[in-house]
C-alpha cells in the first residue's frame, strides 16, 4: 500500500516538474524571439527580412532540452541521443 501511494506520489512531482519545465522553455523561446528581434531591428534589417529571420528560426528549439527530452507521464527522463566518440 505503501508503495503505491509513493509511486502515485512520485508521479504527480515528475508530471509537475514536467510542466514547470515546459512553461519555463516556453517563456524562455519568447524571451530569445524578442532578442533576435531586437537585434534584426537594430542591424537594421527591413521589416520584411525581420520577419523572414523570426519564420527560419521559429522552428529551432533555443532551450536545448527539447520536449521529447521530457519524461512520459510518469516515466522517466529519456536518454539524450549522443553519438558514441569513435
Amino acid at each position: 500500500m505503501e508503495k503505491i501511494l509513493f509511486e502515485e506520489r512520485l508521479a504527480q512531482i515528475v508530471k509537475a516538474r514536467t510542466e514547470q519545465i515546459r512553461a519555463v522553455q516556453q517563456a524562455h523561446n519568447a524571451w530569445m524571439e524578442g532578442v533576435l528581434q531586437a537585434t534584426a531591428i537594430a542591424a537594421g534589417l527591413p521589416e520584411t527580412a525581420q520577419v523572414q529571420l523570426l519564420d527560419d528560426l521559429s522552428g529551432i528549439a533555443v532551450v536545448p532540452a527539447a520536449a521529447e527530452e521530457l519524461p512520459a507521464e510518469g516515466g522517466a527522463p529519456k536518454r539524450p541521443n549522443i553519438p558514441a566518440e569513435k
